[in-house]
């Protein structure tokens, strides 16, 4: 293994591929950009618009439903970890509004939902940080490009499935008692749409609609060249950065991009991302020859499987590992080898890579499983026992949904 590494190339070389890669670039753009979102208190602003609207009143599953819709939201628009921060303290006050206390079913449902549907919401986006580690990866070892568009859409119809099962059939397993809901209310804060807010809101949907134009815009078209081509996902996120910061108010300039990225690059994610196009690409290619080495060693006990048995492998396999194997570690690893067989079995790339990327995501059965796990189980709002319980409902739930909706949805539309 050794002798295969040390002519894969040189340290230089190495390292360069790696974080001069466009995915690391994007991760320090977005992030970048997502600081400012944060910043204005845009994403507090929206979450108390969503609860305080009056239909929600007395209406505990119609308020747990658009609850899980809004931590969707921003899992897509603000990422993983901000979601997370930002929605804890709000089920903190309305269950103290209600007279749940620590440790009680409910605030342990709604805290563990906000980590398990924010995922859901960052996996559904290709380009936060979970996306860029997977596409990253996938597209450094299999040189295939899927379109974010097409992605999105049917992560998405992935997601509406998920959300509706966690809204709505876990509660009546866990016999959550609701009823503080109809006897009770809850205090929101007061909501002040300022003029950041807007101007954070109008940089926010042009930066979706830039990002998706050129999945629907013809490609022959030269604004569809220049948005894909020669601007590309780091170019268009960084053009808008850069407007951003040339925005003055009252004198001031209305963003300070150095301490943008202080606040909102993660370095070390960073140079994990980085680490993982090395890594895909190493396993892949021919002067390592790891692929080839697994590969061969494993042809014994999967071939003859069918696609659907595969598929049906790969998510318990991926359901139980990542329980106990840090989740980014499996995709990074996985993904390469995973696709390889795929390509053996006649079964679908990019289905098997959607699967890793969905089923890997719902590491939080353990305190070990992810970063957010950990999260999870420090929590002193949620009861150690029914996490483990909600870790493993959340699991089942994506395997089980994965493969009775997401392999023949992802069979049609990656063809």
């Amino acid at each position: 293994l050794r002798q295969h590494i040390g002519g894969y190339g040189t340290a230089n070389g190495i390292f360069g591929s790696g974080i001069g890669s466009e995915v690391v670039l994007v991760v320090i753009m977005f992030t970048t950009f997502t600081a400012y979102i944060t910043d204005t208190g845009l994403a507090n602003t929206v979450a108390q618009w969503f609860i305080s609207r009056k239909i929600l009143k007395g209406r505990p599953y119609m308020f747990i439903l658009f609850f899980w819709i809004l931590t969707f939201i921003l899992g897509v628009l603000v990422d993983i970890y901000p979601t997370i921060f930002m929605l804890w303290p709000v089920i903190y006050n309305i269950s103290e509004d209600l007279g749940y206390h620590k440790k009680d079913k409910f605030p342990s449902y709604m805290c563990f939902g906000i980590t398990f549907i924010g995922g859901v919401g960052a996996v559904c986006k290709p380009f936060s940080m979970w996306g860029l580690t997977g596409y990253g990866v996938f597209e450094a070892a299999m040189g295939i490009h899927i379109d974010y568009l097409q992605y999105t859409i049917y992560t998405g119809i992935i997601s509406i499935v998920m959300i509706l099962l966690y809204a709505l059939v876990v509660p009546r397993i866990m016999k959550i008692d609701l009823t503080p809901f109809k006897d009770g209310s809850y205090q929101v804060s007061k909501i002040d749409y300022t003029r950041e807010q807007k101007i954070a809101s109008l940089f926010t949907i042009i930066l979706f609609v830039v990002l998706y134009l050129p999945s629907i815009l013809p490609k022959e078209w030269a604004f569809t060249n220049i948005l894909n081509g020669q601007l590309g996902t780091v170019g268009c996120v960084g053009l808008l950065v850069c407007v951003v910061a040339m925005l003055y108010r009252d004198g001031n300039p209305l963003v300070k991009v150095a301490d943008l990225a202080h606040k909102g690059v993660p370095f070390n994610m960073v140079f994990m991302v980085a680490a993982t196009i090395v890594i895909g690409g190493a396993m892949k290619s021919g002067e390592t020859g790891i692929v080839t080495a697994i590969t061969e060693s494993c042809s014994p006990i999967l071939s003859g499987l069918s696609p659907i048995i595969f598929y049906l492998v790969l998510i318990v396999l991926y359901g139980i590992s990542t329980q106990f194997l840090h989740n980014a570690a499996l995709l990074t690893v996985f993904t390469p080898i995973a696709c390889t067989f795929a390509q053996q079995l006649g079964a679908n790339v990019i289905v098997t890579f959607v699967i890793g990327m969905v089923v890997l995501s719902s590491a939080l059965m353990t305190p070990a499983a992810s970063t957010r796990s950990g999260l999870v189980f420090s929590n002193d709002w949620i009861n150690e026992k029914l996490a483990y319980v909600l870790g493993f409902c959340a699991v089942l739930l994506t395997g089980v949904v994965m493969f009775v909706i997401g392999i023949p949805l992802g069979t049609i539309m990656f063809p």
